[in-house]
């Protein structure tokens, strides 16, 4: 499965890049997500509960960055796991560009799922990524261009 866009944020760069290493920040903006932290520089974790189609499920993952390019890119490399629906192993690559009074966010996903999420039908799993993936971009894009917290600061890894 392979899915991809850009999103304008109304945020300088560097304030984009501080935003999405901000373990709480993802938190409220990724859908369903229970739990975020970052308990190393390049580790998250999180705990979400995606439905899918009429079932609602909860998955565990943790996602490691790689490729670092401060302010510019990295390249995710996660999984996640469901002990009802199966598992997801991905690859996400975002990409940051300034643009007038903004930035540009790209990303270019790659899943391969396992059990029992192997056999929904593409159309629902699409459906989901797409709802999710919207959702975050919405919630995110808001959230920061009506932040006062500036994200100059050192961000603090959680545990």
């Amino acid at each position: 499965m392979q899915f991809s866009g850009t999103q304008f944020i109304q945020a300088k760069r560097h304030h984009v890049w501080r935003a999405i290493m901000d373990p709480e920040l993802l938190k409220k903006t990724i859908p369903r997500c229970k739990r975020m932290i970052r308990p190393e520089p390049n580790i998250f974790q999180a705990t979400l509960t995606p439905r899918l189609g009429p079932v609602r499920t909860k998955f565990s993952g943790e996602v490691m960055l790689h490729d670092i390019i401060e302010h510019e890119s990295y390249r995710l490399i996660g999984s996640g796991r469901s002990r009802l629906s199966g598992a997801v192993d991905g690859i996400v690559i975002i990409k940051l560009q300034d643009q007038d009074i903004g930035t540009i966010m790209h990303y270019d996903l790659k899943a391969e799922l396992h059990g029992k999420l192997a056999k929904y039908s593409a159309k629902i799993l699409d459906k989901t990524i797409a709802r999710l993936t919207g959702g975050f971009f919405d919630d995110f894009a808001q959230e920061i261009a009506s932040a006062s917290k500036t994200y100059d600061d050192p961000i603090s890894f959680s545990s």
